[in-house]
C-alpha cells in the first residue's frame, strides 16, 4: 500500500521578503539574483547575502526581492504552485538551478550560513545556464565578513559578472544591523515598521549612503510614486493583504516597459490568469523556449489547464529542452494532462539534470508503482532516501520503498524500510500496515497483530474507519502466499475493526481450518472470537447522561455559545458482553426539532472478555457560535447491531464565552512560572460576567506574568520567523502586547488539545515558532 503525497497548491504560496533595489539599477535588465541565505538567525543570512550582492556591479535582483519574484507554476484553473514548495527551500544546488531559470537571469546565487564547531560555515551555490558550482567556506564566528569576501571571489571567478569594491564587514549591533532587520521585517509583510528601521539606520552616525537611497525608495513605493523602482512596487503589491492585483500589474508593466523584462511579462500573465482574464502575454512567452523556457512552459501549462491538451510544437520543445525550471514545469504539465508516459520521461530527465533533487525520483517511483514496476520504483526510491534520509518527505519515501521491496519479495529490506519510516514519523500509519503485513507473512503473527492494532487505532481515531487498502493488501497476500494461514487471522482483525463482522468470522474459520503448528497459540482465541462474531448482536443501554463545561464537567447555570460541553454516560448490555466496537453519535437539537450539530465516531472498546458495562467520559460537543438563548436537547446514541439512546436538556444563555471560560472548557490550564499556581480559577472563569471586562482582566494578568518571567526569556534563541523576528531573549516578552497574547490564546484554543503548563514557557515556544495565528494543517 502506498500513501498519496499532494503538495499544497495555492496562488500565494511564494514567500515575501521585501523589495529594495539600488536606484541606479532599478530599471535595468537584471543579470544576477542573490537569494537570502538560510541561517538560524535570519538577520545573519540576509546580511551575508546582502554584502555578497554588493560585490557585483551588474544589475541585480537583491536578496530582499528574489524570493518574492519567483513566479508560481499554473497547475489548475485559478490555482498555482511555487517552485519553492517543491524545492523545499533555496539552500541547495538544484534549487539554485531552478530559481535561475525561473527568474530568467544569467546567474542565481543561493546558500546557507551555519554555526559549525569551529565557527561559521557558508555553503554557496552559483547557478548558470550551463550548470551550477558549489563551494564551502569557513570563518570565525566573529568575522562573518570573511565569508562575504570568499563568496564574492567565487562568483567573480565562475561568472562574467563585473566585480565591485564594497564593504564586507558585518556588525549587527551597528546601524547596519537596523538596516538588515528592516529588510527582514519587510519579509514579514511589515513594510511600515521596516521603513522606520531603514530611517533609523540612514540617520545614524557613520551610516552607509545606500541606507538613505533605500529608505527613499521604500517610502516612495509605499506612497505609490510611479517613479519608484517598479520591482519594489510589485513586491509590495504582491505582499499586500489582500493581494493588490492592480498595483502589481502596473508595477510589472513599468518594469517591462523600462527593461523588456520577460519575468515581468510572465507575472502580468499570471496575474491575468489568476483574475480569470485573458493573458495575451502568454502568446509571446510561448515562443520563448530559447530565451526564457520557464515562461514558455508556463504558456504550455496554461493551455493544458484550459484546453486539456498539449500542442505538438510544445511537446517537441519539451522533449528537447534541458532547462531545469522548464523540465520541472513539464512534470507538472504531464500531471495536469494525466499523461504518465510523458511525466515519467520528463521526471527521469529532470533527475539526470538535477541529481540532488529528490522530487523527480519520487515521481518516477510513484509512476512505476502505478505501472506495477516495483524494481524501477525501488531504484528511484533508494536514490530519494539517499538524497533526503531524514527530510520532510522522507517517511513517505521510506514507506514506499518498503512497499516496493515487499512487491519484489525482499521481505527483510521491506521491514527495515518500514521501520525507518516509523522512526521518522511514528504516525506513518501506512508504513505500520506494511510492517504488519510483512510480519504476518514472515510467520510472526503476534507481532503483526500488535502492529495492526496500533495502525487501526490511529485510523479509527482519525477517520472512524480502517484503511480499505490495508484490507485489500491482505486479500492479495492470501493469493500470493497461500501457505500462510495467519493472513486470514490478520484479515479478520481488520474486517472486524471496519465493521464487517460476517466476513471477519469467515476469515477466522479459514484460519482455524488451515492453522499449522506455529499458529496453535492463536487457534483458541480465533475460535472464541469467531463464536462472538456469529452470535446475535447484544442489546445496548445508555444511562442518563450528565453534562458540564470542559473535561471536568463543571456545573454551570447556563451554557453559552461556543462552550465545549462534556458528557458522561454508561454504556451497558444485559447480554453476555459488550461489542468490541460501537458507533457513538452526539447531536444537538433545537426546540424546533432541527438538528444543528451532529458528531459521529467509531469507538473500539478495549475491554476484558465478558465486560458488560463501560463508562464513556470523553464525549464532547462544541455549541455553535451565535446560538440563540433557550433550551436545547443533547442526544447521545450508541449503535452496534442494537441501538441505545439517551438525552439531556441544555439551557443556553445569551452572550459569548470569555477567553478564560473558553480555556477552562478546552481543558487549558496556564500556570504561574514561579508558584505553578493557575493564573485563573475555574470558578470565577465560568461565572457570568461581561466578556470584554473578563478578557481585559485576563490579558492584563498574563502580560504581568510575562513581565515577571523575563528570566526565562533570556534563554530563548533569536527569533527567526514571525512577528518577533530579530528579537532575542527578554525583548520578545517586552515587545508583546494584549493582541499578541490574545493571538496566542486563540492558537491554543484552535489546537483543540488540553494543556497544563506554565504560561511563560508555552508563550516562549510559540514566539520562537513564529507566533502563528493558527496550528498548521496537515497536508
Amino acid at each position: 500500500m502506498i500513501p498519496i503525497n499532494t503538495p499544497y497548491r495555492y496562488f500565494r504560496c511564494w514567500l515575501l521578503l521585501g523589495a529594495l533595489l539600488a536606484l541606479s539599477l532599478a530599471h535595468a535588465q537584471p543579470r544576477l539574483a542573490v537569494f537570502p541565505f538560510a541561517a538560524t538567525d535570519a538577520r545573519l543570512g540576509v546580511a551575508v547575502a546582502d554584502r555578497v550582492a554588493q560585490g557585483v556591479a551588474a544589475p541585480k535582483i537583491a536578496p530582499e526581492l528574489a524570493l518574492t519574484l519567483v513566479p508560481p507554476y499554473i497547475v489548475q484553473e485559478g490555482r498555482f504552485l511555487s517552485p519553492l514548495t517543491l524545492l523545499g527551500g533555496t539552500e541547495s544546488r538544484h534549487a539554485a538551478r531552478v530559481l535561475q531559470g525561473a527568474l530568467g537571469v544569467e546567474v542565481a546565487v543561493t546558500g546557507a550560513v551555519r554555526l559549525a564547531a569551529d565557527g561559521l560555515e557558508l555553503t554557496l551555490h552559483v547557478a548558470r545556464d550551463d550548470g551550477a558550482r558549489s563551494f564551502r567556506f569557513r570563518a570565525p564566528e566573529s568575522a562573518p565578513g570573511r565569508l562575504v569576501a570568499a563568496a564574492r571571489a567565487a562568483i567573480w571567478a565562475t561568472t562574467d559578472l563585473p566585480p565591485r569594491r564594497a564593504p564586507a564587514h558585518i556588525d549587527l549591533a551597528s546601524p547596519y544591523g537596523d538596516f538588515v532587520r528592516g529588510l527582514v521585517l519587510l519579509g514579514q509583510g511589515r513594510a511600515a515598521e521596516a521603513a522606520e528601521l531603514l530611517e533609523r539606520a540612514a540617520r545614524a552616525p557613520g551610516a552607509e549612503a545606500r541606507f538613505e537611497n533605500r529608505r527613499r525608495a521604500l517610502r516612495a513605493a509605499l506612497a505609490g510614486d510611479p517613479a519608484s523602482p517598479p520591482l519594489l512596487r510589485a513586491a509590495l503589491a504582491l505582499g499586500a493583504q489582500p493581494l493588490d492585483v492592480g498595483g502589481a500589474r502596473r508595477a510589472f508593466a513599468d518594469a517591462e516597459r523600462h527593461a523588456a523584462l520577460p519575468l515581468a511579462q510572465l507575472w502580468r500573465a499570471l496575474l491575468a490568469v489568476q483574475a480569470g482574464e485573458g493573458a495575451p502575454e502568454l502568446e509571446a512567452l510561448a515562443r520563448g523556449w530559447a530565451s526564457y523556457p520557464f515562461g514558455a512552459v508556463q504558456a504550455a501549462l496554461e493551455a493544458a489547464v484550459r484546453e486539456g491538451s498539449l500542442s505538438a510544437a510544445a511537446r517537441a520543445e519539451l522533449a528537447a529542452t534541458e532547462a531545469s525550471a522548464a523540465l520541472l514545469g513539464g512534470v507538472l504539465l504531464a500531471q495536469v494532462l494525466a499523461d504518465p508516459a510523458l511525466e515519467a520521461a520528463l521526471a527521469s530527465r529532470l533527475g539526470r539534470r538535477l541529481p540532488t533533487f529528490a522530487y523527480p525520483f519520487e515521481r518516477v517511483s510513484q509512476l512505476a508503482l502505478a505501472a506495477d514496476d516495483p524494481l524501477a520504483a525501488a531504484q528511484a526510491l533508494r536514490t530519494a532516501t539517499r538524497l533526503e534520509p531524514a527530510g520532510p518527505q522522507s517517511d513517505l519515501y521510506w514507506t514506499n520503498l518498503g512497499w516496493a521491496y515487499y512487491l519484489l519479495g525482499v521481505l527483510g529490506e521491506s521491514e527495515a524500510a518500514s521501520r525507518r519510516a516509523l522512526e521518522l514519523n511514528p504516525g506513518a500509519t501506512v508504513a505500520r500496515y506494511n510492517l504488519a503485513l510483512v510480519q504476518t507473512i514472515s510467520g510472526r503473527l503476534g507481532e503483526a497483530l500488535a502492529s495492526y492494532e496500533a495502525a487501526t487505532e490511529r485510523d479509527l481515531a482519525a477517520t472512524g474507519t480502517v484503511d480499505a487498502a490495508a484490507i485489500e493488501d491482505l486479500r492479495a497476500a492470501r493469493a500470493r502466499f497461500p501457505q500462510v494461514a495467519g493472513i486470514d487471522y490478520a484479515l479478520a482483525t481488520l474486517l472486524e475493526a471496519s465493521g464487517e463482522d460476517a466476513a471477519a468470522a469467515r476469515a477466522l474459520g479459514r484460519f482455524v481450518a488451515r492453522a499449522g503448528p506455529r499458529d496453535a497459540p492463536f487457534v483458541a482465541a480465533a475460535e472464541a472470537r469467531r463464536a462472538a462474531l456469529r452470535a446475535p448482536a447484544p442489546p445496548l443501554e445508555l444511562s442518563p447522561p450528565t453534562v458540564g463545561l470542559g473535561p471536568e464537567r463543571l456545573a454551570v447555570a447556563r451554557f453559552l455559545p461556543g462552550d465545549r460541553v462534556q458528557l458522561l454516560t454508561e454504556l451497558s448490555t444485559p447480554g453476555a458482553q459488550l461489542p468490541r466496537r460501537v458507533t457513538l453519535e452526539l447531536a444537538l437539537r433545537a426546540p424546533s426539532g432541527e438538528v444543528l450539530v451532529r458528531e459521529r465516531r467509531t469507538e473500539r472498546l478495549a475491554l476484558p472478555p465478558q465486560s458488560v458495562a463501560v463508562v464513556l467520559e470523553d464525549l464532547a460537543l462544541t455549541l455553535p457560535a451565535g446560538l440563540s438563548p433557550g433550551p436545547y436537547t443533547l442526544l447521545v446514541r450508541a449503535r452496534e447491531g442494537g441501538q441505545a439512546a439517551a438525552q439531556v436538556t441544555l439551557e443556553v444563555g445569551e452572550g459569548r464565552a470569555s477567553l478564560a471560560r473558553q480555556l477552562v472548557a478546552s481543558g487549558v490550564v496556564l500556570r504561574d512560572l514561579r508558584t505553578q499556581r493557575p493564573l485563573y480559577a475555574a470558578g470565577p472563569a465560568i461565572t457570568p460576567d461581561d466578556p470584554e471586562v473578563a478578557d481585559a482582566r485576563l490579558l492584563n494578568r498574563l502580560l504581568a506574568e510575562l513581565a515577571r518571567s523575563a528570566a526565562v526569556a533570556e534563554a530563548l534563541p533569536d527569533v527567526t520567523q514571525g512577528r518577533f523576528v530579530g528579537l532575542a531573549g527578554a525583548e520578545v516578552f517586552a515587545a508583546s502586547g494584549a493582541d499578541d497574547v490574545r493571538d496566542f490564546l486563540t492558537f491554543l484554543l484552535l489546537s483543540g488539545e488540553a494543556v497544563d503548563a506554565p504560561f511563560a514557557e508555552l508563550y516562549a515556544r510559540w514566539a520562537v515558532a513564529g507566533a502563528p495565528r493558527a496550528p498548521l494543517a496537515s497536508p
